[in-house]
Parts: C-alpha cells; sequence; structure tokens
C-alpha cells in the first residue's frame, strides 16, 4: 500500500459513475500549480497557478479532456512495460489503471519534484509523499 488508502481512489471513480464532481492539485513540492475538477458531465475544469508552461500538468492545453487527464495519469505512473508490473499489483484490487495507481502513488517519480493531492487531502505535504518514490519502487 503507498501513501493513501485504495479507497479515496474507488470514492472517486464512485463520484464520477455518480456524476458527482472530484478533483486535486497539481504540486510542484508543496506549491500548487494547478487544480483540476473532473464534473459531474466529465468535462475537466483547469485552473493554472503559473505562467511557465513546463510546470502546468496539461502544457499549453487550457482546456483538457478526460482522455488528456488519462494521459496525464498514465506519465506519472511507471510504464504498463515495466519489467516486474504484475508483481508490484499482485496485491491491488485492480490491474494496471493509472488513475487507480495515482490514488495509490500520487503520481510521485523518481526524477521530478511534481505529485497529485487529491481535495480529499489537502493536509497532505511534499514531506509526508516524497519518501514513496524510495521506499515502495
Amino acid at each position: 500500500m503507498g501513501i493513501k488508502d485504495d479507497k479515496i481512489y474507488v470514492k472517486n471513480l464512485e463520484r464520477s459513475s455518480l456524476g458527482m464532481s472530484w478533483g486535486f492539485d497539481y504540486m510542484l513540492k508543496d506549491t500548487v500549480i494547478a487544480t483540476v475538477t473532473v464534473n459531474e458531465d466529465n468535462t475537466i475544469s483547469l485552473v493554472n497557478y503559473t505562467d511557465d508552461i513546463i510546470d502546468r500538468p496539461f502544457g499549453v492545453n487550457l482546456h483538457p479532456t478526460m482522455k488528456d487527464l488519462e494521459s496525464l495519469f498514465e506519465e506519472r505512473v511507471f510504464p504498463r512495460t515495466r519489467f516486474n508490473a504484475k508483481q508490484i499489483l499482485k496485491d491491488k484490487p485492480y490491474g494496471y489503471d493509472p488513475i487507480a495507481i495515482i490514488g495509490d502513488t500520487h503520481g510521485i517519480l523518481v526524477d521530478d519534484l511534481y505529485w497529485i493531492r487529491f481535495d480529499d487531502e489537502k493536509d497532505l505535504t511534499w514531506d509526508k509523499v516524497k519518501h514513496w518514490k524510495y521506499n515502495n519502487l
């Protein structure tokens, strides 16, 4: 199990299937770079807090779609072709599902300082999540 519980991931999927919104902050350490909301109709609302397109979760795209969100999440998890992917996921209630993996890992990567903080975990900080990348790979 990663930093967070699988229940948060399930809750977000249930919200989507019930037509409820959910969202997250795209973080650079403890700085909110953008706020992303998945609306009731599965459209995406985006508020960028930086003009630097390199830091933005969707770059120059100001009107991301669910497909763009899925791509972002897939970029923030280990590749599906990773040699031990099946072993990593063997105890999880899901297969290779980037949205589920993000719920467990916060999108922490070894080579950058960006991560994802869901709406119902605003007290989560970089200090609490940064060790995931070293302890759970």
